[in-house]
């Protein structure tokens, strides 16, 4: 399947990272752990993202904590605008609805996959076919599509 126009992924890296402690901490949280293949989470999570998606259709959300460490990490592997800092930490629910209304202000038919930057995942075609599927049938359908995992 061809990389869609219309496609937006949301990658939400706001996370403090608390459940992996003593590894994560507060001012280094998982998303920026190198725990695989010598590339933090986050930066897994851009490249499957843009196997999927155009990197101008790519947006990363984060609070304004991690900006820094944020655009230091990856701040030219996709566009300025494309990184949303929230001023206050609302948790996941919140963060999401921020980044679909600023998506949404610029492309309304978009459709919008959102993905966790803390998540290694070792089959990335399959991840990717899943992904393109889902899409197809959120716009055949106009419909929200989740997608579950058995975690190990």
């Amino acid at each position: 399947m061809a990389k869609s126009s219309n496609h937006f992924i949301v990658i939400l890296s706001g996370g403090s990272g608390h459940r992996l402690w003593p590894i994560s901490r507060f001012h280094n949280p998982k998303q920026f752990l190198k725990l695989f293949k010598n590339k933090s989470l986050l930066e897994q999570t851009l490249t499957r993202a843009k196997k999927i998606c155009p990197s101008k259709n790519i947006f990363i959300i984060s609070n304004l904590e991690y900006q820094q460490q944020t655009l230091k990490l990856i701040g030219n592997k996709i566009p300025l605008s494309n990184f949303i800092f929230e001023p206050i930490k609302k948790n996941t629910a919140m963060a999401i609805i921020f980044a679909i209304n600023h998506i949404k202000k610029i492309d309304p038919e978009a459709t919008i996959t959102t993905m966790p930057s803390d998540h290694y995942i070792k089959q990335n075609l399959k991840f990717k076919k899943t992904i393109n599927n889902s899409v197809k049938i959120a716009n055949e359908y106009h419909q929200i599509v989740t997608i579950g995992i058995k975690p190990s």
